[in-house]
């Protein structure tokens, strides 16, 4: 049986993925004029599977760190809550003026959720592979 947490190692496990939400959640709050133009804005797709990439992985470093849970079920979960956590965005942005709802947006961000998961796990088996 594993040991719950306590309150401030959960806090640890917990607050870069809660931090990151809230800045997309910011940052699909600005309407689409008022966005900056770049070269990086223009590649819509790669912008929504690096942000979600970075929430993927604080989340899959969460679960592990602050649920003890074996990778394939913090993997699995990770993989929920970001894809809900892109659908809820989508849903927002069609709120906001300028902004739309798009199923192709929330597919890049599952793509990065899962790519943030391979990474993680991978990195995980390279730190705990014996010399």
């Amino acid at each position: 049986m594993t040991s719950v947490p306590s309150g401030p190692s959960m806090l640890r496990a917990y607050a870069p993925a809660v931090l990151w939400a809230l800045a997309i959640f910011v940052a699909s709050s600005i309407p689409s004029n008022a966005m900056p133009r770049s070269i990086i804005l223009s590649q819509d797709k790669l912008l929504h599977m690096g942000v979600y990439a970075v929430l993927g992985f604080v989340l899959y470093r969460g679960f592990r760190r602050g649920q003890d849970w074996r990778w394939e079920i913090a993997g699995w979960v990770t993989f929920g809550v970001g894809v809900l956590y892109g659908a809820s965005d989508e849903f927002h942005q069609h709120f906001v003026p300028g902004r739309s709802m798009d199923v192709y947006d929330l597919l890049a961000d599952a793509v990065g959720v899962a790519c943030a998961i391979g990474v993680a796990r991978y990195l995980e088996r390279r730190r705990t592979r014996p010399a």
